[in-house]
């Protein structure tokens, strides 16, 4: 594993999951989910690939099948860059995970 950052609160791990992520409006409503996969994850956040027309509402929630089971995330978009391949990549910042969620998140980090 790499060392941590010493900007980063938690400790990042390169793991592939598939996940899904569903963003929501300000005003509360739920907008399409959309299927994609880990490149890193961490109990702070989470760097995922998707495809390239995600909306970028927040605030967001985070599944992850982990196991067998499933965390389900809030968290809220800390950036995104289009690849040239046109996937996106983006980092989602976890706010307020469950102990549950972290508990299943330590498993696989």
């Amino acid at each position: 594993m790499k060392a941590m950052s010493k900007t980063r609160k938690t400790q990042r791990v390169a793991k592939l999951l598939f996940t899904e992520i569903t963003p929501f409006t300000e005003g509360g409503a739920q907008g399409t989910p959309s299927m994609g996969r880990t490149l890193n994850l961490s109990e702070g956040g989470i760097l995922m690939e998707l495809p390239a027309t995600m909306p970028f509402e927040i605030p967001l929630h985070v599944s992850l099948g982990i196991e067998d089971e499933v965390a389900r995330i809030p968290g809220k978009l800390a950036h995104y860059h289009k690849r040239d391949d046109g996937t996106i990549e983006i980092g989602v910042e976890f706010t307020n995970p469950g102990k549950k969620d972290l508990t299943l998140i330590r498993k696989v980090i």
